[in-house]
């Protein structure tokens, strides 16, 4: 087989098998090494990519930098690590910022503006919205988080309920989508309260102006097919169809829920669903999930209708099939064959989607019986079906595993070798601390989380974790390449021939 053909089929390798063929032969180290591979990589990985990186592509179209381009953004592929950011002295008018907050809604609007709409405060459920503006003056090229500014808000008529557990969703053409919560403390009188946020932003003035349109979705045909009222849920636009959004799960006063419906937000009206078939998920709140590809994801969390209270904490994954809502009107659960590991995606976890992975930080552990929260970062990849933990370190400090820090996350498992020299007393403030129930969003190569709860009380924000980090000299790689010696060449040869098999539909 040419070069060329090795390069098509090797890119649909993971980056680390990619070095484990590397090792197999001297013809394999060449393939391997050739820029064709690496410009079919960069493809893949960087130009066919939902995010976007914060590297120079004029470099991609210079002959012999192709490699050098993908070893650059190979960190954040692998998410192995992340570097928190002190951001603290970068925001600017903090006067307009929001109060410390959990059960609230964030959405990320124009890849510009942070929205926030409050949720239980100190006080209780509040009616504030907050915005922050990550990028002051639009200024062009990737957002470096050196600078941001709380916007003032003029919103002359609030929206007529303080609800907490709600979900805030950005739509194509703008606006935000805010649906169900929780009127009274405790989780109870969950609601289907919703209506569409519109905003209006005066960057000379640095203001925005509010506007709210309160219209409850219609069913058509089905007077059940809307999910009702919910709160702690989910709302997921579906990447193909955006203005469409999977709701799932939730609290609804006396029990959590396992009912799906998807919203068309353009007609404002419940897409008429067949009763759910398959291995049917238990009721669940607090969970992580997304939408990669053709399926949507339900991952973990927790049943019974009280956070702090009861319920247990849930270890499976589930998923359906995307073009069975949209295509034939059907919802047929699959069950995946995993169990979740019990340092992660407990209940209230925040979580996005990145590629083929649904990344989350904190949650509960241990059914929440002593209030153990953790502060882990971790994924799930759903091409995969494996678990991992993303190191986190702060600015100038070591890297911190929290898998293994006692007083962080309540439980002593470890997957590392503990590093030597890492300081366990080291302040790490930029790190959000052990917490359920705050909000994130994923910009570029950094992800953000803003609120939550803790044991000392609520969370603001925000927490930024820059994911892109360059790799130390005796990280990965050069272990990977290590190991990859030893590896026998027949089964390597058998692991290409079944990929031949699979991509090209042919032995060649």
């Amino acid at each position: 087989m040419d070069n060329m053909s090795w390069a098509h089929v090797l890119s649909f390798l993971p980056p680390n098998d990619i070095l484990e063929v590397m090792c197999a032969s001297k013809h394999m180290y060449g393939v391997c090494h050739s820029e064709l591979l690496f410009s079919n990589l960069i493809t893949q990985y960087v130009i066919n990519s939902p995010c976007k990186f914060s590297i120079p592509f004029k470099e991609y179209l210079r002959p012999g930098s192709q490699m050098a381009v993908f070893r650059s953004i190979l960190p954040m592929l692998t998410l192995k690590r992340a570097r928190w950011l002190d951001v603290t002295n970068n925001i600017e008018n903090t006067e307009a910022a929001l109060e410390p907050v959990e059960g609230h809604g964030m959405a990320l609007v124009k890849e510009r503006y942070l929205v926030l709409r409050s949720g239980y405060v100190v006080s209780g459920p509040e009616l504030q919205t907050a915005v922050l503006d990550l990028n002051p003056g639009g200024e062009e090229g990737p957002l470096s988080m050196k600078r941001m500014r709380w916007v003032n808000i003029n919103e002359p008529r609030y929206v007529s309920q303080s609800v907490y557990g709600q979900t805030l969703t950005a739509l194509p053409d703008g606006r935000l989508l805010q649906y169900g919560g929780c009127r009274n403390g405790g989780y109870f009188d969950a609601t289907d309260f919703s209506a569409y946020m519109s905003l209006s932003f005066n960057d000379e003035s640095n203001e925005v102006e509010v506007t709210w349109q309160e219209n409850a979705p219609t069913s058509i045909n089905n007077p059940k097919s809307g999910i009702g009222s919910t709160s702690y849920h989910c709302a997921i636009p579906i990447p193909s169809q955006p203005y469409k959004l999977i709701l799932f799960g939730g609290i609804n006063s006396t029990h959590s829920i396992s009912t799906l419906s998807v919203l068309d937000c353009e007609s404002n009206s419940w897409i008429p669903l067949a009763p759910p078939t398959g291995d049917i998920p238990t009721g669940r709140y607090g969970f992580a999930s997304g939408v990669v590809g053709d399926r949507f994801w339900v991952i973990g969390g927790a049943d019974g209708d009280d956070i702090r209270q009861r319920g247990q904490d849930l270890r499976d994954v589930y998923f359906v099939h995307v073009s069975d809502l949209l295509e034939r009107n059907l919802v047929v659960w699959h069950r995946c064959d995993v169990e979740v590991p019990n340092n992660m995606f407990g209940r209230e976890t925040s979580s996005v989607v990145f590629g083929t992975k649904i990344v989350a930080i904190g949650g509960s552990m241990n059914n929440m019986h002593a209030d153990e929260v953790t502060n882990n970062f971790y994924y799930f990849d759903t091409a995969t079906h494996q678990f991992g933990t993303i190191r986190s370190f702060e600015e100038g400090l070591p890297p911190l595993d929290t898998t293994k820090r006692d007083n962080q996350t309540g439980d002593g498992t470890a997957n590392d070798e503990e590093e030597e020299g890492e300081d366990e007393d080291a302040p790490f403030e930029a790190i959000p601390p052990c917490h359920l129930s705050s909000e994130a969003v994923l910009i570029g190569k950094y992800f953000m989380c803003f609120g939550g709860w803790t044991k000392e009380g609520l969370l603001d924000g925000p927490f930024v974790a820059d994911l892109n980090i360059e790799k130390e000299k005796d990280d990965d790689e050069e272990v990977i390449v290590e190991s990859a010696k030893n590896l026998v060449v027949p089964e390597v040869r058998f692991a290409i021939r079944n990929l031949i098999e699979t991509q090209l539909g042919g032995t060649n």
